[in-house]
C-alpha cells in the first residue's frame, strides 16, 4: 500500500509544482521531480543503485521545469498529452509486472519507455529503461 500512497503523493506534488511555478500543464517533468528528494521512496533508491548523481538529476529536472511555458493569469491546469500517455503506460507496465496498483516505479519505467525530455536527460547520464527495469527486478 505504501507504493500506492507514494504514487498518489507524487501526482499531488506534481500538481502543486505546476501551480506554484505558473506552468500551464502538469507534465512529465512535474511528475518525475517529487520522488527525487524523498530518501525512502524507490526512485532515489533505484538511482543510487545505478550510481547516479541524485543532486545533478534534481538540478537538471528543475531546469527542465523552469523551461516550461508559464501562464500569467489564473487558469485551469490540465495534464499534458505526453503525461497522460505516460500514466496510461504506467497502468500497462503495472499489469505486465503483475502488480495490483500503480507505483512511482511504474511511472519511472513509463517515462523511460517514451520519448520525452526527462528520458533524454536520463539516457545521457546512462540511465535507461533496461538498467532501471533490471534494478527494480533485482530489488524484488
Amino acid at each position: 500500500l505504501t507504493g500506492k500512497i507514494k504514487a498518489s503523493e507524487a501526482i499531488q506534488e506534481a500538481n502543486s509544482i505546476c501551480s506554484t511555478r505558473n506552468n500551464s500543464q502538469i507534465t512529465t517533468e512535474h511528475l518525475f521531480h517529487p520522488p527525487l528528494p524523498q530518501k525512502d521512496w524507490y526512485l532515489p533508491v533505484i538511482l543510487r543503485k545505478l550510481n547516479a548523481n541524485l543532486e545533478q538529476i534534481k538540478a537538471k529536472t528543475l531546469i527542465l521545469i523552469d523551461n516550461l511555458p508559464k501562464i500569467q493569469w489564473n487558469s485551469q491546469i490540465g495534464i499534458s498529452t505526453e503525461l497522460n500517455q505516460i500514466l496510461e503506460k504506467s497502468e500497462k507496465i503495472m499489469k505486465e509486472m503483475w502488480d495490483s496498483y500503480i507505483t512511482t516505479e511504474h511511472f519511472f519505467l513509463s517515462i523511460l519507455n517514451k520519448e520525452n525530455k526527462v528520458r533524454n536527460m536520463l539516457n545521457k547520464l546512462g540511465i535507461t529503461y533496461d538498467n532501471v527495469y533490471s534494478t527494480i527486478k533485482n530489488m524484488m
